[in-house]
């Protein structure tokens, strides 16, 4: 019985003196210091048995609406099949919380 005792004040004295920490960091580092917006373009080809030859382009552009933000796109075409696709990637919406 006593050593119930004692395992519950402890599990109590341990639960009440508990508190969240809350931890803020950002890093600055030099190469991303004063940044500017990226571009990328690249051509691309490729041949499947179920697709035949197939030429393409993607591209990517980062930084120019927000800071973390990329939109990337693609499209490739063929005899056989042709294909778009476009994504959007690290939007923050407005009025949330940016965790640095």
């Amino acid at each position: 019985m006593r050593s119930l005792v004692f395992l519950l004040f402890l599990f109590l004295s341990a639960t009440i003196y508990a508190v969240p920490a809350v931890i803020k960091s950002s890093v600055d580092r030099l190469e991303t210091s004063g940044r500017k917006p990226e571009n990328l373009i690249l051509p691309y080809l490729f041949s499947t048995e179920s697709m035949g030859l197939n030429v393409g382009v993607g591209a990517t552009a980062s930084g120019y609406y927000q800071d973390q933000m990329s939109i990337g796109a693609t499209a490739y075409g063929g005899d056989i099949s042709s294909g778009v696709a476009v994504g959007v990637f690290n939007y923050r919406l407005p009025g949330t919380i940016a965790f640095t």
